[in-house]
């Protein structure tokens, strides 16, 4: 994936490469003066991108400053939010405990709308991810 025609397009100045794979590179960059993530995928990232801005006044979760679509690939810069990526506690927990992070993950990127009720998309998160790992034991 050539990802040189996207950072040249919005100006960012890479200071840190996190991730990079065939379909997919996330980076700590200076953007505007601050320092921000960008996400640039050949995968549609536009639910996730949703979901952000959606649930950003009930989770503490980082802040979309620009996303968009660049000859077909997908870019987002969002706030940068220290902490340690999700991938670093691979060693440390066990396979099950990892195997329920990604679940939740995945589960919140799936999302499409969001009732009204946080209390319901709490509930409904636990609910449906409990009644999937019930059903596989």
């Amino acid at each position: 994936m050539d990802t040189a025609p996207i950072i040249a397009e919005l100006g960012v100045t890479v200071l840190e490469i996190y991730k990079e794979i065939d379909y997919c590179m996330v980076s700590k960059v200076l953007y505007e003066g601050d320092v921000h993530i960008l996400k640039i995928s050949t995968l549609d990232i536009s639910s996730q991108i949703e979901i952000l801005k959606r649930v950003n006044d009930v989770i503490p979760s980082p802040r979309i400053i620009k996303s968009g679509t660049h000859a077909g690939t997908s870019y987002v810069i969002m706030t940068y939010a220290d902490g340690v990526c999700m991938e670093d506690y691979k060693g440390d927990l066990g396979p099950g405990v990892m195997s329920d992070l990604y679940d939740y993950v995945r589960l919140m990127h799936s999302i499409v709308e969001m009732p009204k009720d946080e209390n319901a998309v709490t509930h409904d998160m636990y609910a449906t991810v409990a009644a999937g790992k019930n059903a596989s034991h």
